[in-house]
Formats: C-alpha cells, structure tokens, sequence
C-alpha cells in the first residue's frame, strides 16, 4: 500500500527544506500519498473522522515537520490529540487501526548536530527530544522505524539564513529531495533508520540511489551531506 505523509508547516511555501522534501515524493504519486495539513485545513479545525480514513487507506505513515521549541508544530500536536482517539487508534472497541502500521517521522531540526548531544549546547539528543512521538506510536502498538533529520547549520540562537557569514552552508544542501527518496526507498530494511512503502523502481528513483553511494563513498551520513539550512526551513 502506498505511504501516507502527513507533512505539517505553517508556511511551506516559503521553506528551503520541507519544500523540497515534498516537491520530490510528489514525483511518485503511485507510491506516496502527501497530505499538507495546513492547506486541508486553514482554520485550524481538523476532521478528525477523515484523518481516521485516510489512514486507514493507506500503509506506512510518516508525520513530517519542521522542530517547533524542541517539539513539533501546534496543529500536529492538535492532530495527534483528535486523531489518535480511543477506541480507534487504542484501547477497546476497534482501537488497533495503528497495531503494526509502519510509522516514522522526518524532521528539519534547524540548528547543528552536535548541539543536539548531551554535551552539546541544548544537552539532549534529537531521538531524545522526540522520544514522545516514540512512546506515542509504542502505545499504539505502531512499527515505529524511527525517524529521518535534515540537521542544520544555527551558530546562534534564533539565528536566520544570515547574508553574510564565517561558515557556508555546504552546496550538498540541495540533495536534500534525492536523500529523503533514499530515505523512504530502504523504509523495509529493518537493521536501517528508513521508512516507506514498496521499492521504487531503478530507474525512477535512480538518483537516490546515486545520491545516497556518494554520500557513503565519503564516509558521511545522509543527514551530514544535507548541508545546513538554519531556521528557514
């Protein structure tokens, strides 16, 4: 079945990463399905029965986002409250429309890797700081597979993509819509941090593929060649 994105950004039309991220799964309509909350719903109030339906008719789902004060955006949250109901997503009654769904998440986290440590500026990791979605999906007997960042490049708190600057961000930026096609390609390969549906085909999704040898070829992760993209995202 084909994976349902439920992307969640208040303005994505002016974002450098999420952007791009859904301009390229949206060349595989036979394969993802991207759900833009924000464009479904203007006002804020979600149709929590709809949300139920879509999900059911599709496989694997991925909730994508950019960080939010170290969580995700407030309609997401408004999302996982109406949505993931009792008795639905849990609990008695029909409450396993999640029991061993695929589930994953892909973030833009803004700031750089390294902070996100213990020993870093903010003292905690990102798998730390997205540990509820974890718990949330566990509770609901989901496949969690566990999540896919695009870190950035902040030297600063609150910093924005500054004109002039002592570091650029590396041009291997714009691999970012290549990378998440690898990313959600290997989604079945359980020993891997991926999610997704079926394999695309070789040739449709080729320079993923291309993409993700050269990433290893240089002894970086995926997440590092994406470069740096600090609070525009």
């Amino acid at each position: 079945m084909k994976t349902l994105i439920v992307v969640t950004h208040p303005s994505l039309e002016t974002s450098a990463v999420n952007k791009r991220w859904v301009e390229e799964l949206r060349k595989y309509p036979e394969r993802y399905t991207v759900h833009e909350l924000h464009k479904a719903y203007p006002d804020g109030n979600l149709d929590a029965q709809e949300e139920q339906r879509l999900i059911e008719s599709h496989g694997p789902l991925v909730l994508q986002f950019p960080i939010y004060w170290f969580n995700c955006p407030p309609l997401l949250k408004r999302w996982l409250d109406e949505v993931l109901t009792y008795g639905w997503a849990y609990g008695s009654n029909g409450g396993d429309k999640l029991k061993n769904r695929q589930a994953a998440l892909a973030v833009s986290a803004g700031i750089r890797e390294e902070n996100y440590r213990e020993d870093g500026r903010y003292r905690y990791s990102l798998k730390q700081i997205l540990s509820p979605f974890e718990a949330t999906f566990l509770y609901c007997n989901a496949d969690y597979r566990s999540f896919f960042a695009f870190y950035g490049m902040e030297n600063e708190p609150g910093e924005t993509f500054p004109e002039k600057r002592t570091s650029r961000p590396p041009a291997d930026w714009r691999a970012a819509p290549k990378t998440i096609c690898a990313f959600l390609i290997t989604c079945n390969r359980p020993t891997e941090r991926t999610i997704g549906s079926s394999l695309p085909n070789r040739t449709s999704c080729a320079a993923a593929e291309e993409e993700t040898a050269r990433v290893r070829t240089r002894n970086i992760r995926p997440s590092e060649a994406l470069g740096g993209i600090p609070r525009v995202r």
